[in-house]
């Protein structure tokens, strides 16, 4: 009777011993290198990290590359960057995390350039007239400049006779790195627009921040019907 006895009690723990070496929880598994994507913007970039789904108990963390440490960042993030045009990158990875520890997967870098300086001249539906004969006033738009700077802008037309052949401006950008001169002044009178242009002209070419944006002014006079 001694024998059956000791083998039940052995049959009782075994099971028990067991449940509870699975129910042990281990860190997680490290993720796969990131889904990541990159926009350009108005003097930044936006990287966009795709999170992999969760399940109970572990989660997924982004984390991106400063200097030598990672920095929790959000799954969304943008970078700025000095001038319109300009590189910035962002290296990223995920990190799976449950209450048993952290673990990281591989790292991804993406680079992207921010949207690009636009310097543009707007025609002005307004009558012109230049030493008796027909003009056009054009305002001056600027775009993915320096925040809050001053840009001296210097503009020729094409015509070597033209009176004033040679004009300077100067825009004053906002924090987003756009400005626009809309009118300016002459001995105290003011005119509708950043330039009064010969009609006889036809090309025009305006230099800011080291770049020539040439324009084709007899298309920018039809697009307002002159």
């Amino acid at each position: 009777p001694d024998a059956p006895a000791a083998e039940g009690t052995s049959a009782a723990t075994s099971p028990a011993a067991s449940t509870a070496t699975s129910d042990a929880i281990t860190a997680p598994e490290p993720p796969g290198e990131p889904d990541v994507r990159a926009e350009p913007g108005d003097l930044e970039v936006t990287f966009a990290v795709r999170v992999p789904r969760t399940s109970t108990g572990l989660d997924y963390l982004v984390e991106r590359r400063t200097g030598s440490d990672w920095q929790s960042v959000r799954p969304r993030f943008s970078l700025p960057t000095r001038v319109g045009g300009e590189p910035q990158c962002a290296t990223v990875r995920l990190v799976a995390a449950n209450s048993a520890g952290r673990t990281p997967g591989p790292g991804r870098e993406l680079c992207k350039r921010s949207r690009p300086q636009v310097l543009d001249l707007v025609p002005v539906d307004a009558a012109c007239v230049y030493d008796d004969r027909s003009c056009t006033f054009f305002q001056l738009v600027l775009e993915g400049f320096a925040a809050e700077d001053s840009v001296p802008v210097e503009c020729s037309v094409d015509d070597p006779e033209a009176k004033y052949r040679t004009a300077q401006r100067t825009a004053f950008t906002n924090a987003d790195g756009k400005a626009a001169i809309e009118t300016y002044s002459i001995d105290g009178e003011h005119w509708p627009g950043a330039f009064q242009v010969d009609d006889a002209n036809a090309r025009f070419y305006c230099r800011a921040g080291g770049k020539v944006w040439p324009f084709d002014l007899v298309a920018l006079r039809a697009s307002v019907g002159r």
